[in-house]
């Protein structure tokens, strides 16, 4: 079996990274690159660009970048990761449980430590846009680059007390590790249709708050430096206001037992195919099986 996630070539972004870092916790020694059955985990990944397999098994996984692939036999879902995606790609709606990150507190224990009050992490496409570690340092905050290895990401991210994201992995794990978190968006390019698709999973409303980006201006020149240094003083404002407010999102303590508890279930339902070689050439494994029903 081939592990298929968005890989790409100049960053490592946290919510794609994390597939390897989760799966080969829980299936040790599973994958063995052969791409002749597929396992798709978290990301926004399935289009048309999905490899063409014998198989290909989803887990959690979402639609919402290109268009949605044509769902046949060569499909078997265990999950997927909201009732939008369900619809695009006209299956059940019992088969949207939640993202797959979800799964992340069952085989990794969050710090209980809380070195920052609050912490800001952007969306990859921005990450590099200005020095955001430097304007987060100057109001106390933690920063958080989703460009940084997994585990410094989830080391940083289980010692902060409430979450500013732009990054919808970052407020995923920070939902599922039960730390508050408040989306942002700084450009009207970050796909809106991926957060209501997991936030309506968790009977959440995806309701973003807008921050300036910083200057992407060049490093020379007065008026460079002065536009850079008033929209620096524009977004430290706009962070110290998001910071004030009272209140967070944090899905119900009881929708959040309930995913866990409806994803590990369909995880024991892999594993019973896996052990009965289900997914073996010639083997009889319907689109309609078992292991999709609630």
């Amino acid at each position: 079996m081939k592990l298929f996630y968005y890989q790409s070539r100049t960053a490592n972004n946290f919510g794609d990274e994390l597939n390897p870092w989760l799966w080969n916790k829980i299936f040790p020694n599973l994958f063995d690159n052969d791409s002749d059955v597929l396992v798709t985990g978290m990301g926004t990944i399935l289009n048309g660009r999905v490899p063409k397999a014998r198989k290909i098994i989803v887990l959690g996984s979402g639609v919402g970048y290109g268009k949605a692939p044509v769902i046949d036999d060569s499909w078997h879902i265990y999950w997927l990761r909201g009732p939008l995606s369900a619809r695009q790609l006209r299956v059940s709606a019992e088969r949207a449980i939640t993202d797959s990150a979800y799964l992340i507190p069952t085989c990794h224990i969050p710090d209980k430590k809380k070195a920052f009050a609050h912490s800001f992490m952007p969306h990859i496409s921005q990450s590099k846009c200005c020095d955001w570690e430097a304007i987060c340092a100057d109001l106390g905050m933690g920063y958080i680059d989703p460009d940084w290895e997994t585990g410094k990401v989830l080391s940083v991210l289980e010692n902060t007390q409430n979450l500013i994201t732009e990054a919808l992995h970052g407020a995923i794990v920070a939902d599922a590790f039960r730390i508050p978190w408040m989306p942002v968006v700084t450009k009207a390019s970050i796909l809106r249709f991926k957060w209501e698709d997991w936030c309506a999973s968790m009977d959440l409303k995806y309701s973003p708050l807008f921050l300036w980006p910083p200057w992407k201006g060049g490093q020379d020149g007065l008026l460079c430096r002065m536009k850079r240094a008033m929209k620096a003083r524009l977004v430290k404002k706009q962070l110290r206001t998001i910071m004030s407010r009272q209140k967070f999102f944090l899905s119900k303590r009881n929708i959040h037992l309930d995913r866990i508890r409806r994803m590990e279930a369909r995880l024991e339902d892999f594993r019973s195919d896996l052990l009965h070689q289900a997914f073996l050439p010639g083997s009889r494994v319907k689109q309609e099986a078992k292991s999709c029903e609630v």
